[in-house]
């Protein structure tokens, strides 16, 4: 990594102008954006100085002297503060920009950097491969000086690769180096910046304080001559209005007479009137009282019959809140009673739990130690079947070569007498099985063989193969499949549902057990298996002859032609009676996931087979060399 003209321009530079606010002659276009708005606003506030003094006369004649005199000093002093603000703010403008204009070129800097360690980091990784892949030709080599010179060549590699890595480290260094440098020259500017700014803070303060000295001075001699001025007009207008409020307490004295004179005149009248209306308010009111006692002793004779009655329902009430109470005593005894029962009946469940845990536990452990011993006699066959085949080929090439010699003396003696005795023309008959060397092994579809379990399990997942039909399977509806591939996989997979859930009783309950903790695919998987084993299917064809069997009992028939509730309810009916039997019950439908494990479950079983059958090879090859 070199340094470029804007490392150069950034890390090295010597001297700097000393920052007088934005300049319109500047490279940054923010910081030409910012001196042109700040010419802008200063000749505004020139222009509205002018206009000042004009709008502060209009204004004080309505407002007041003192208020127009307030306002006139508050612009005054609001374009100080803002010419003020504009004086200080200038340098942290320039800051600003000239601290934008550096995160630029630190920005263009780093893309660079970056750009040159990717490139380095490339180049390194290329070369750290070409090393990696000589070293392979370095173990494979038997010759001392090719391998001496093969050394040589990887240890020039890995110096040239250092050396580029220490390169790189220097200019890193180097680069760190100028960046403490400008890391200081930037502190010293930062310093002369506040210096400046603390400088013009100051100035701006005393002109400030100037200011507002003057100000209060002007306020204060207005607020005087207002004040005198309000005096000599207030003091007019009191006489005057004292003036009139005199005559108006004359005017009202005279018409509060005349009305005191009225008032007495309707109080008489309304008070004769209203004493004729009482009299005859009280004539209505006793003969209403009168009235109102009879009813009364009517009320009280109703009072007394209910309360006679309610005291009879109170005696009956309480009578049935003793049988209740009793009752309640009863019923509380009998709840006791229930709940004793409950918890024996508790105690009893948790110990049947511990205990089948423990069998769990039990049967866990044997399993595998019978899994152990199990691969220990795979072990054992595989070791027995690699020295027997070691043994039969040594054999075999020992005794080929004596026969190949005998082969050729017989052929050119039956040559012989065919030409010589016979008179017949010699054909020589097929040996090039005679060019093989070595015993002869069949191919590997002859050899390994999947079990049928995985066989069917791939059929119900092999949801895209392609099946071709001849033209009768379109047009015979009724036909019946012979083979499990000549059908859907949707009826595979409720074929396999039907034989895996169908016949429990083919399954031992501790199979049972061990299936449970398992996958939902797995399960599956061995349930089938299992089932498959008892009834005696081992292939393929096996696996078709069943199908074909179910089909044509009308077994199967009968399932898919039931409806869709009907099967889901006999669904919930399996779940049931498996569980009451310790055994889950696999969902009807398989997803995608479960293709996942069916390569794991169906390795298992072929492992499972295939070391039954390597092991009965295994067997039948020691006791033949036994006989022999």
């Amino acid at each position: 990594m070199t340094m470029n003209k804007y490392t150069k321009k950034i890390y090295f530079k010597k001297e700097e102008i000393k920052d007088v606010g934005p300049s319109v002659d500047s490279d940054d276009i923010e910081q030409r954006i910012a001196a042109r708005r700040l010419r802008i606003k200063n000749r505004q506030e020139m222009l509205g100085a002018d206009t000042l003094t004009t709008t502060t006369k209009e204004q004080s004649h309505q407002v007041g002297l003192g208020r127009a005199q307030i306002e006139q000093s508050n612009q005054r002093i609001a374009k100080l503060i803002r010419d003020g603000d504009s004086f200080v703010t200038n340098i942290r403008v320039a800051c600003d920009a000239r601290e934008n204009l550096k995160r630029a070129e630190d920005h263009e800097l780093n893309q660079i950097r970056v750009q040159n360690l990717e490139d380095d980091a490339t180049n390194s990784l290329d070369l750290f491969n070409k090393i990696t892949e000589q070293w392979d030709i370095v173990q494979e080599s038997e010759l001392v000086d090719e391998t001496r010179e093969l050394l040589e060549k990887q240890k020039k590699l890995c110096t040239d690769l250092i050396t580029e890595k220490n390169k790189l480290i220097n200019e890193l260094n180097l680069e760190v180096k100028a960046k403490d440098d400008h890391y200081v020259r930037e502190l010293k500017k930062r310093t002369e910046d506040i210096d400046l700014l603390a400088e013009r803070m100051e100035s701006q303060i005393k002109a400030m304080q100037r200011a507002y000295r003057e100000e209060i001075l002007a306020i204060e001699n207005a607020f005087l001559e207002q004040r005198e001025k309000l005096t000599n007009e207030q003091n007019t207008e009191w006489e005057m209005l004292m003036k009139e409020i005199k005559q108006k307490q004359i005017n009202y004295l005279k018409q509060h007479e005349e009305q005191v004179f009225e008032f007495e005149k309707e109080l008489n009248d309304l008070r004769t009137k209203y004493s004729e209306e009482y009299n005859a308010l009280k004539i209505s009111l006793g003969s209403e009282v009168e009235t109102l006692e009879s009813h009364l002793q009517k009320l009280k004779s109703t009072y007394q019959l209910n309360l006679e009655k309610l005291e009879y329902n109170f005696q009956v009430l309480k009578r049935r809140d003793e049988e209740n109470t009793v009752i309640k005593s009863n019923q509380k005894r009998k709840i006791t009673r229930l709940q004793d029962n409950l918890n024996n009946l508790h105690i009893k469940s948790v110990k049947q739990e511990k205990q089948y845990s423990a069998e769990n536990e039990q049967l866990t452990e044997d399993y595998k130690k019978r899994m152990e011993n199990y691969r220990d006699l795979q072990k054992k066959a595989k070791l027995f079947l690699d020295n027997d085949r070691k043994n039969f080929h040594d054999i075999w090439i020992m005794n080929e070569e004596t026969l190949k010699k005998s082969a050729n003396r017989l052929l050119d003696a039956y040559r012989i007498i065919t030409e010589q005795q016979l008179g017949l023309t010699w054909n020589p008959p097929d040996t090039t099985f005679m060019c093989n060397t070595g015993p002869l092994v069949g191919s590997l579809d002859q050899i390994v063989c999947k079990p049928p379990a995985v066989v069917a399990m791939e059929l119900a997942l092999q949801t895209d193969r392609r099946r071709i039909h001849s033209p009768q399977d379109h047009t015979v509806e009724n036909a019946v499949p012979t083979s499990l591939k000549e059908v859907s996989p949707e009826i595979v997979k409720e074929f396999l549902q039907l034989l895996c859930y169908e016949p429990e009783f083919l399954i031992e309950e501790k199979m049972k057990r061990l299936l449970k903790p398992l996958g939902q695919e797995e399960e599956l998987l061995l349930r089938l298996d299992t089932i498959l084993t008892v009834l005696g299917v081992q292939t393929e064809e096996d696996l078709d002859d069943l199908f074909t069997y179910f089909i044509k009992q009308n077994k199967y028939v009968s399932w898919k032609n039931r409806p869709i509730h009907g099967r889901q309810q006999q669904h919930q009916q399996l779940v049931h009676s498996d569980d009451k039997s310790h055994s889950r019950y696999a969902p009807s439908t398989m997803t995608e996931e479960s293709t996942q494990l069916l390569p794991t479950s169906s390795s298992k079983l072929d492992s499972t087979h295939s070391s039954r059958d390597s092991s009965n090879e295994a067997n039948e090859t020691v006791s033949s060399g036994q006989g022999k």
